[in-house]
């Protein structure tokens, strides 16, 4: 009677055992799913999808390589700094710069900003904020090659080649651009912009929007809930755990039913 007994306990202990030893292995990867998902849940309250992931690790990890350096124009004691495809204004974004920054200049007397990329300009209160954006599609020539103020004017330096270049006023109230002559004694200090490297700390903050597909903390957390934060490899892990749920599960009813009967 008592090896009947020894029988049916001996399956049952070491049920009890491997339902054990799952259940701590599960324990974690339950947490860390339900983690990821409750902030998942709150994306756009947590701003997730706009929040740029900033450390060179998990960059590193990506295999997203940052730029060494972060070349920009101080205008007005500010920065205006380009990215990628991305304009900035200190660390407020603007807007994509078609072609890549070329110049800005301040206006003298309304303390606008006009800030030229190579296919488009940007127009900007004293503080930053966007008031205007102009392409060839309204009228602005093209490409740019620098945007300075001279004699009270903004002027544009258009063309492809250095031999062939030309001026235009640009007024930014009228938004019209107008081919001007400099004389010949002024154009060569009038010609394309030099950009400088922005300070380190500037450069840490806008280097990760380097890569064009930048970072955010929404895509992290996403690949550690799916898994694919570790690869190919990862998601056949979240597969394996997904199978001792199901072990788990169906132990605990197995052991559920014996002590019922």
């Amino acid at each position: 009677m008592s090896d009947s007994k020894n029988n049916q306990s001996s399956p049952r202990s070491a049920l009890k055992i491997w339902h054990r030893r799952i259940g701590s292995l599960a324990a974690l990867f339950v947490l860390l799913l339900a983690l990821t998902g409750i902030l998942l849940n709150h994306t756009s309250s947590l701003k997730l999808d706009q929040r740029v992931m900033h450390s060179g690790l998990v960059l590193g990890w990506y295999g997203i390589d940052l730029p060494e350096e972060t070349k920009g124009l101080v205008v007005n004691e500010h920065w205006i700094a380009a990215v990628g495809e991305r304009l900035f204004w200190n660390r407020l974004p603007l807007g994509s710069c078609t072609g890549g920054l070329v110049g800005a200049v301040s206006q003298p007397i309304t303390g606008q900003i006009v800030v030229a990329c190579q296919e488009e300009i940007f127009i900007l209160t004293a503080t930053g904020a966007l008031i205007e954006r102009l392409n060839g599609n309204s009228g602005v020539p093209t490409p740019i090659r620098n945007v300075f103020e001279y004699q009270g004017e903004i002027l544009l330096l258009v063309g492809t080649q250095k031999n062939n270049l030309q001026h235009f006023s640009f007024n930014p109230d009228t938004l019209e651009s107008l081919p001007v002559v400099v004389p010949p004694e002024r154009s060569p200090g009038l010609g394309e912009a030099n950009l400088v490297a922005v300070p380190a700390v500037l450069h840490n903050f806008l280097a990760p929007f380097a890569s064009g597909d930048e970072l955010t903390f929404e895509r992290l957390v996403q690949d550690i809930h799916s898994g694919r934060i570790l690869g190919a490899w990862g998601v056949y892990l979240m597969d394996v755990m997904a199978a001792l749920f199901i072990l788990l599960a169906i132990s605990g009813l197995i052991m559920s039913r014996r002590v019922v009967n």
